[in-house]
């Protein structure tokens, strides 16, 4: 992965030397919709990926949330990149504590916002692909604590309440359209004045459509 930047000291009378610096990653990185963050010293982001694709008119893709948190440093007017103390690359997207064991779900469109603290919130909406249960397209949310290795458990900040269908381009058979169909944006931003969380994103609202969901989470 590569990171472009330039000297604080560029004007806009003088033209900046935009610089590179580079880091190896697992996997290649998906779109990130959401963007990338600088806090507290480190690189964040998060992007979904494919984990099976779409089987034409009976199933949507099934898709996994990947977080990245890179430590940063500066030597010499230089910027590095590190993997190590503070360096996370991890992804999840299964099922959740509610769901069935054997449950198989999409885990998209996912956002990010980090705290002060250093605490960071993912949102994300998540729709079935196979389930024992019906599961409507709903919004969650996982929070990782700073002093924490790793994520706690999902939970919920709206139910779906319904199963939106669409025929798929080249288809011909209603199937559902999950929030990487309908969605291109989800926001989550730290609040300042207690470190808290607010979170936008969508769900299946009662009418087989997608509603928006505006949350605060305190950790």
């Amino acid at each position: 992965m590569n990171l472009l930047y330039f000297s604080k000291n560029a004007t806009l009378a003088s033209k900046p030397t935009i610089k590179k610096v580079s880091i190896d990653l697992p996997d290649n990185v998906g779109f990130i919709s959401n963007g990338a963050y600088i806090r507290n010293n480190n690189l964040y982001f998060v992007y979904h990926y494919t984990a099976t694709d779409r089987i034409p008119d009976q199933k949507p893709a099934r898709l996994k949330v990947r977080y990245v948190r890179i430590p940063l440093s500066i030597s010499n007017s230089e910027l590095h990149m590190s993997k190590g103390t503070g360096y996370l690359h991890w992804g999840f997207g299964r099922n959740a504590t509610t769901d069935a064991p054997g449950d198989l779900v999409s885990y998209e469109e996912p956002c990010m916002a980090i705290n002060k603290k250093g605490d960071f919130l993912m949102g994300y909406g998540r729709v079935g692909v196979t389930t024992r249960d019906t599961l409507f397209p709903e919004a969650r949310y996982s929070i990782f604590y700073a002093n924490e290795k790793e994520q706690r458990r999902s939970a919920v900040l709206k139910k779906g309440e319904s199963f939106p269908v669409q025929v798929h381009d080249g288809e011909t058979v209603a199937t559902v359209y999950s929030h990487a169909d309908r969605l291109h944006y989800a926001a989550a931003s730290p609040d300042p004045l207690d470190n808290s969380f607010w979170i936008i994103h969508i769900y299946a609202g009662p009418s087989k459509s997608y509603k928006v969901v505006l949350g605060k989470i305190k950790p």
